[in-house]
């Protein structure tokens, strides 16, 4: 019985670090064919990409355990209002369609899993303490150099904000994965043009110039992680309260059939 769990176990280790790879390695051949570079060759580019998505999405989902698959989910739910919101309402940002793509907030969700498994791999979490230093310098010469070069001022504000949330955090190898992560993330989709950001489309001329692709966005993805996550404790909360509630109640019943009449 123990060999077939730990056989298990091993198998679902290794299709998690498969997961991972796929994700960071086909994050560019994804992001491109949703590109303007692609669609003369390839008009449906789009549809595509949903689809993939939609297949990557459930296989995450169908692998997670947990706390992990609530978290899939909200994160799903969470994303998309926070895409209306930056990309329709404020018009921070602005996809190739002019459109909210489907591959968009299950792609969110999908990158939350991927820091996730990436983190909790044996040999990072081993050497956590000085990956957690080497990212922290990665982070730190990509916003100052963005700041300066490219004059990502606003690349540079929300840096401030994933910072000033970032000391609250318990796990802060999870938070500066998270940060190179979306960072790789923006630089494909910035690059490949299937998106682009104010200072590029020319939207909003007196907002804080940021970069081509700007750095610190994950400032600004956190906020989305942040939501997910309370959603999540305060679900549990209620449940647990709920349970309680049902516990008492049963209790009470049972209290009133035993007492003599």
């Amino acid at each position: 019985m123990c060999g077939k769990n730990n056989t298990k176990k091993i198998n679902r280790d290794t299709v998690v670090l498969l997961q991972s790879l796929i994700v960071l390695l086909g994050a560019p051949f994804f992001l491109f064919i949703d590109s303007p570079w692609i669609t003369p060759y390839c008009p449906y580019g789009q549809d595509v990409t949903n689809i993939i998505m939609v297949f990557i999405y459930s296989w995450f989902l169908f692998v997670a355990r947990g706390r992990l698959y609530w978290i899939i989910l909200l994160m799903t739910i969470s994303s998309l209002f926070a895409e209306a919101i930056g990309s329709l309402l404020l018009t921070l940002y602005q996809y190739r369609l002019k459109n909210i793509p489907m591959y968009i907030p299950l792609g969110h969700a999908v990158i939350y899993a991927t820091v996730y498994h990436v983190c909790r791999q044996p040999l990072i979490w081993k050497h956590h303490k000085a990956v957690e230093k080497l990212l922290a310098k990665v982070i730190f010469v990509i916003v100052f150099m963005s700041l300066f070069v490219l004059n990502d001022v606003g690349g540079f504000i929300t840096y401030i904000i994933f910072l000033i949330i970032f000391r609250q955090r318990t796990q802060p190898i999870f938070y500066l994965t998270m940060f190179v992560m979306v960072y790789y993330i923006e630089l494909c989709g910035t690059v490949c043009s299937t998106w682009a950001w104010y200072v590029v489309v020319g939207n909003h001329p007196s907002y804080p110039t940021i970069g081509y692709t700007p750095s610190g966005m994950a400032g600004l993805y956190i906020l989305i992680d942040l939501t997910s996550n309370s959603i999540y404790y305060y679900l549990q909360r209620i449940k647990k309260y709920l349970n309680t509630l049902g516990l008492n109640f049963k209790l009470g019943n049972r209290a009133q059939l035993m007492e003599p009449t």
